[in-house]
């Protein structure tokens, strides 16, 4: 939840006040794009969501800015979510192929990952310790809390991690199950 403010720079005064949610999933997935374009195939058109809810449709939006996607796999734990997501896209996501499948195959098959969770602290990964594509880049987002995990840490250490604010990610990213120095 959060909230942006304005405010006139001579007075002081509160100019305007509106709810950031939308405006925060939007960065969101506007920063995974960003990343899956400077680190990602230049060729990778299949995407894989894990977490169907709001914050996979502004993953999957603004990767289908910068990417040829041609083939989303996606996965919720809750079915209501999984049910409706092809609706939710539609507007924008239309002539894509849709698939629902489980998480790990998910991993396996995938060009570009989205972990988008709203796991609970200790809860996670939300995958098993499988194999991706040696080219597959995932961008993990759920991690937004202090003991929250969406990765294994056996794949972390076998993989290059880039996080985008490095005290963050530290604290409540993937990044909290390495050791410093390996990041």
């Amino acid at each position: 939840i959060s909230t942006v403010s304005a405010y006139d720079a001579t007075s002081g005064h509160l100019k305007a006040l509106a709810d950031a949610t939308l405006l925060t999933a939007l960065r969101t997935g506007a920063a995974s794009a960003v990343a899956s374009d400077v680190l990602a195939r230049p060729d990778a058109s299949t995407v894989g969501l894990i977490g169907a809810g709001a914050q996979a449709v502004t993953q999957l939006h603004a990767l289908t800015r910068i990417r040829p996607v041609e083939r989303v796999l996606f996965y919720d734990s809750d079915p209501a979510a999984s049910a409706s997501f092809a609706d939710r896209v539609a507007s924008f996501a239309s002539g894509l192929s849709l698939h629902a499948m489980s998480a790990d195959e998910i991993v396996e098959a995938s060009d570009i990952v989205c972990t988008a969770t709203s796991v609970g602290v200790g809860d996670g990964p939300v995958f098993g310790d499988v194999e991706p594509q040696p080219w597959c880049h995932i961008n993990a987002v759920g991690s937004d809390f202090p003991g929250k995990v969406e990765i294994p840490l056996s794949l972390l250490e076998r993989s290059i991690v880039c996080p985008d604010f490095l005290l963050q990610a530290v604290a409540e990213g993937e990044c909290q199950q390495l050791d410093p120095d390996s990041i």
